[in-house]
């Protein structure tokens, strides 16, 4: 992924469920669209408890179904755009994996390379299986393990993972999640000296008052480098920029759910049937 790479950029969303906190949120985005600082956040699938990551996805649609929002709430979506080339794990090609035709069935070398490919197919599984949200914590502890494993292989130097989205059937989008490790998931413009000016929602029209949601920039400030604050553990060197002309705010209206229907077959009780147990 990076510049003039097949993806160029991701879309990352975030639930708000009053004005207030959008509105203070897209006062600064950089800060509170982007993965939250070292030490705090909830654990997810790929990230233990206060690690650091960037969570995205390829289209609004995935990054939307991925943050799960209530009817009534709103998500708002903004573009990253990658600016340093990352080294990123395709799961789907994972999947893809098979020995050469040309090997033939007997050759010890196939069966070898069969057992790798069943291997990669099963990890494939296991990183995008749904997970209960009772069962979160606990349900994600072998992908965090797989994920910190391939974060740390110097051999690999991977800088992410693009993965299907658990959420999304894979017939009503194409797009596909992403998780960049921490060493990758620096954004630029986290000073407070980026924030801006005056955010505004609402716009007056003669007698009533219409949804125009704006943000003003602020003047340019320089760096004041008394003011600078270091922090103990450096932060990670910036792999993305947000673009601010392309955040919107999307107001949930509705959920749709894909399933599978079953009947439960109901059985009248008789004295001359009894329960045989599991066929």
């Amino acid at each position: 992924a990076g510049v003039g790479q097949p993806i160029s950029s991701f879309q990352r969303g975030r639930v708000f469920q009053d004005e207030d906190t959008m509105a203070a949120a897209l006062k600064h985005p950089e800060k509170h669209l982007g993965p939250l600082p070292r030490g705090k956040g909830s654990p997810g699938r790929m990230n233990a408890k206060g690690i650091s990551v960037f969570y995205g996805a390829t289209d609004d649609h995935t990054a939307i179904a991925e943050v799960r929002p209530p009817v009534g709430s709103s998500v708002v979506t903004a573009r990253f755009d990658v600016i340093r080339p990352l080294r990123l794990l395709n799961l789907n090609d994972l999947n893809a994996m098979r020995p050469h035709r040309d090997l033939s069935y007997f050759n010890p070398v196939r069966r070898s390379l069969a057992e790798r490919c069943a291997f990669l197919k099963a990890l494939q599984s296991q990183l995008t299986m749904p997970v209960m949200p009772d069962s979160a914590e606990s349900g994600y502890l072998i992908t965090q393990a797989i994920a910190d494993f391939l974060a740390t292989h110097q051999g690999l130097n991977l800088d992410g993972i693009l993965f299907p989205s658990a959420q999304v059937p894979k017939d009503a989008s194409p797009g596909q999640n992403v998780i960049l490790f921490h060493k990758a998931s620096g954004v630029e413009r986290l000073q407070d000296r980026y924030e801006a000016q005056y955010v505004s929602l609402w716009e007056s029209d003669e007698d009533r008052w219409v949804y125009y949601p704006e943000v003003w920039e602020a003047e340019p400030k320089c760096a004041d480098e008394r003011s600078q604050y270091v922090p103990l553990v450096p932060p990670p060197e910036p792999s993305l920029r947000l673009a601010r002309d392309c955040i919107v705010i999307h107001q949930i209206q509705g959920v749709r759910f894909s399933s599978e229907v079953d009947a439960v077959h109901y059985v009248p009780w008789s004295k001359d049937r009894k329960y045989q147990g599991f066929r």
